[in-house]
């Protein structure tokens, strides 16, 4: 992948671009297990899973995706207008559409515009970075390159959901 600094300068993720977008999650993915982790070794001598802490934790994470996703928080991104917003929760109201309609009806009209639904995808995203993270922590003898697949496979699935291109991820060079 490529660095995105050149010439000492910042390039924002461009969110139209599936590279970028993956790159993106891999750098949350990161945050997200170093939190989480801090977050499990200071509730080390209590007895019971910090189930508190986690939810608040992934709360603020679904916040700032959402906020980075609806083109809301721009800093490190390059947001599109006909992408993100409601266009891409148009595009994850059909991916999820099952799981919106079972929401009870108070819950449904949270996500009766557009651009709420990608605040829905963020939970579901967020949802999945956590127990793959929970998975990573919990089980230190797994094979890294298994849990290199697994991210892999994370990031990959929702850099193209996330900037609703296909484009071929590139392979890695293998030098020996």
């Amino acid at each position: 992948m490529k660095s995105n600094r050149s010439k000492g300068k910042f390039k924002k993720a461009d969110l139209t671009n599936r590279v970028d977008v993956y790159g993106l999650l891999m750098a949350y993915f990161d945050i997200y297990v170093e939190q989480t982790a801090s977050a499990l070794i200071a509730s080390e001598d209590s007895e019971e899973f910090p189930y508190e802490i986690v939810a608040e934790h992934d709360a603020a994470v679904v916040v700032h995706l959402n906020e980075v996703f609806t083109g809301v928080d721009s800093r490190m991104t390059i947001p599109s207008k006909s992408w993100n917003g409601a266009p891409l929760g148009r595009r994850l109201r059909a991916r999820f559409a099952l799981e919106l309609l079972s929401l009870n009806a108070e819950d449904a009209e949270l996500f009766a515009e557009d651009e709420m639904v990608v605040y829905f995808g963020m939970i579901q995203m967020v949802s999945e970075m956590r127990e793959l993270a929970l998975h990573f922590i919990r089980e230190d003898a797994e094979d890294i390159e298994a849990q290199g697949r697994k991210l892999h496979e994370f990031c990959a699935k929702w850099s193209e959901i996330l900037s609703n291109s296909s484009e071929p991820l590139p392979q890695p060079s293998i030098s020996g």
